[in-house]
């Protein structure tokens, strides 16, 4: 009796020390920079503070982003312990120590167009649900032909289930028929498994990813990234494969 109510109370303190992020509430995630005006810019964001409200536990961060026109190049930066900047999709590791905070902003550099981005922020730990922070950077002067918006051209929904075994299913909505593409990286930003590049219709697809690569073998367990590519824009998740 004594060792079973010790497990209970040890169970019930571990759920609390699970980590907990807390977001300064006034950074806009609409980040808008210069125009363009034939001259090179690089813009560097607000900071986006961060606190670890929770336990002290190791972090793992990576920046996602929908596909990069032509002349342009992004990076996030950080200040905590030694201030670095990371190139998109690579992920970076840090110890996050409890009420403590980590600045992070975006650098954009362009020098032949105006154009837009979205930029995802991906959190993982052991004691936390995976964090997703999405951002949309554009020039002053992105704006299509009727001087509106222009609009995504799909949305990509987060896999279900996540984490899966031994199979998870992904889905994507078109906003038009357009030729598509869907594909399993991992976590280097290798290519993994593509399910093919094809012309699609409008509305909503799945596709059922069982765990392998290109070659019909499995892959061993771990995060890994699905992309969907579809006119000229790149959307990025994250899932992971657990055995």
């Amino acid at each position: 009796m004594i060792k079973n109510l010790f497990i209970l109370f040890t169970l019930m303190f571990g759920l609390l020390l699970f980590a907990d992020l807390e977001v300064e509430p006034d950074f806009e995630y609409n980040i808008v920079g210069p125009a363009y005006t034939g001259i090179a810019v690089d813009f560097v964001s607000d900071t986006l503070y961060v606190t670890n409200t929770g336990s002290s536990e190791e972090f793992t961060l990576h920046l996602g982003t929908s596909e990069i026109p032509d002349g342009w190049s992004v990076m996030w930066c950080h200040e905590y312990g030694l201030s670095s900047c990371h190139l998109p999709i690579f992920p970076w590791s840090f110890d996050f120590l409890t009420n403590t905070d980590i600045g992070i902003d975006f650098t954009v550099s362009y020098d032949n167009s105006p154009g837009m981005l979205d930029l995802t922020l991906f959190w993982s730990a052991a004691g936390i649900d995976d964090v997703q922070m999405n951002f949309t950077f554009r020039t002053e002067d992105f704006v299509d032909a009727d001087n509106t918006e222009i609009l995504p051209a799909a949305s990509l929904g987060q896999n279900y289930p996540n984490p899966f075994n031994p199979e998870t299913t992904i889905t994507y909505n078109l906003a038009e028929n357009a030729i598509a593409e869907l594909a399993i990286y991992n976590i280097k930003g290798e290519l993994v498994k593509s399910f093919g590049t094809s012309s699609q219709q409008a509305g909503e697809h799945s596709v059922v990813w069982t765990g392998d690569d290109t070659n019909n073998n499995p892959v061993s367990s771990g995060m890994y990234f699905y992309r969907l590519n579809v006119a000229g824009r790149t959307y990025t998740r994250k899932l992971i494969l657990m055995k």
